[in-house]
């Protein structure tokens, strides 16, 4: 399986803070997101990783991950969208919480995927855990950028004053993002666009493979002759 890379340098103050890594690739119906970011200098040193499982139709997210490591620990938030039993499954470390799925929710990776599908709506609600967010597209905007002088369509979220840039042409790249932070406006800038290997997932793999196995072995011993 092949996925995108986007690589992203991130200023503030117009100084280095930091670079994000955004990856997607299509599993069956489902797309995987992924998002690694590093920040250091004037916000110190810390990882983010996020991880998303979007349905592209009829457009929800099935599953988010985050995991934020720096100076004070490690801490990580799951959360899954249950549609068979139309529940959301929250854990935040040890806490545990359920809530009835009632709309088709958003994480913050599938939302910025969702933008780089551009419909006719100029201004639309996403359902998001905790607030909705309010998309509005205020036109278009040319930028200098790595991949040249391109023309970005023009979306800012709400609440907050955060801003994302799309490339006006397929296939709809996340050129910049920005947020103001303390005042001053911190840029996620498009520096880079790879396509490679998708790391396999691993997660109960072996685990399952394992116990089959010892399952088969088990009923072999008892069709023995004794």
């Amino acid at each position: 399986m092949k996925q995108d890379v986007f690589s992203y340098q991130l200023k503030y103050r117009g100084k280095p803070v930091g670079r994000q890594t955004l990856t997607e690739a299509r599993q069956g119906r489902v797309t995987l997101l992924g998002s690694k970011l590093l920040l250091q200098g004037a916000f110190g040193n810390a990882t983010v990783t996020q991880d998303s499982r979007y349905l592209e139709e009829p457009g929800l997210s099935l599953s988010y991950n985050e995991e934020t490591q720096d100076k004070g620990g490690k801490r990580s938030f799951q959360v899954t969208f249950d549609r068979e039993n139309g529940l959301i499954k929250a854990r935040k470390g040890s806490d545990r919480s359920e809530l009835p799925l009632m709309r088709p929710y958003l994480d913050p990776l599938s939302l910025l995927h969702r933008l780089r599908r551009p419909a006719g709506d100029e201004r639309f609600r996403v359902p998001m855990l905790g607030h909705d967010v309010t998309v509005e597209r205020l036109g278009e905007k040319e930028l200098t950028t790595s991949l040249g002088i391109r023309r970005a369509l023009v979306f800012t979220l709400k609440p907050g004053r955060n801003a994302v840039f799309v490339d006006a042409e397929a296939p709809h790249h996340i050129l910049m993002l920005t947020q103001i932070v303390d005042g001053q406006q911190l840029d996620a800038q498009l520096v880079k666009v790879d396509r490679e290997d998708a790391p396999v997932p691993k997660a109960n793999g072996g685990r399952k493979r394992k116990s089959r196995s010892r399952r088969r072995r088990r009923r072999r011993s008892q069709k023995r002759p004794s």
